[in-house]
């Protein structure tokens, strides 16, 4: 993968060519998480953006990157964890009376986040 990206650093393409330079160079895009209420924030990042604007229209997806990402701290679906009492019998840890998985927990927790050039 590092030679074909050292191959495309001189690639006629600008935008494959300026991206492989990056990563050779290791100016690497900065993450950023943003919360479901921070919305506004996002816009107002966004526009302070100075480099999109002198960017073509169709390279500002290879350089400003918006998506959401989630997680679940357990997952019922997933492999189950299961406890073992001292009379033998056993368990999934979701059916314990004595639960040491909130329901907080089984629910996906989402996040929005932005990728962005670092200047």
């Amino acid at each position: 993968i590092i030679s074909s990206v050292k191959v495309w650093a001189s690639h006629p393409d600008p935008i494959l060519s300026d991206l492989c330079q990056r990563l050779n160079g290791r100016k690497l895009f900065k993450v950023l998480f943003f919360s479901d209420h921070e919305r506004a924030e996002i816009e107002a990042f966004k526009q302070s953006l100075k480099y999109l604007d002198e960017l073509p229209k169709e390279a500002r997806p290879c350089y400003f990157l918006e998506d959401e990402t989630s997680n679940r701290a357990y997952n019922t679906g997933d492999e189950k964890i299961k406890i073992l009492y001292k009379n033998g019998q056993v368990k999934e840890i979701s059916q314990v009376q004595d639960t040491l998985i909130s329901a907080g927990l089984l629910l996906p927790i989402k996040k929005h986040y932005i990728c962005y050039l670092r200047q």
